[in-house]
């Protein structure tokens, strides 16, 4: 458990650096977990980013699939969430930047 500990750390860390260099950081760094969260820019959907990481090789899941609000009617339209975890650090850095891209397409 230690070593995915780690590995998940190093990852999360590497996707929040590369996220906040590029001006689109998480809403919060994770502490733990498999995920993360980014609030696109104004007038960017998830659909929009996803359909564009698609062509790119990224996959990514527009945030209102899994809004855990979504009962009350609020909506993650203009949200992404981004998993750190299975993947090397080299692959979640290049995928962040490929995600980068996408959004500022």
């Amino acid at each position: 458990v230690g070593g995915l500990v780690a590995s998940y750390s190093s990852c999360a860390a590497a996707m929040v650096e590369i996220l906040q260099a590029e001006g689109i950081p998480p809403r919060c760094v994770p502490l733990g977990g498999y995920f993360l969260w980014v609030d696109l820019p104004a007038g960017v959907t998830g659909e929009a980013v996803l359909a564009k990481c698609a062509d790119l090789g990224v996959t990514v899941l527009p945030g209102e699939i899994c809004d855990p609000e979504k009962e009350t009617g609020t909506s993650c339209r203009s949200c992404i969430r981004l998993c750190f975890a299975y993947q090397k650090v080299d692959d979640i850095q290049l995928g962040t930047r490929r995600f980068c891209a996408a959004v500022k397409a």
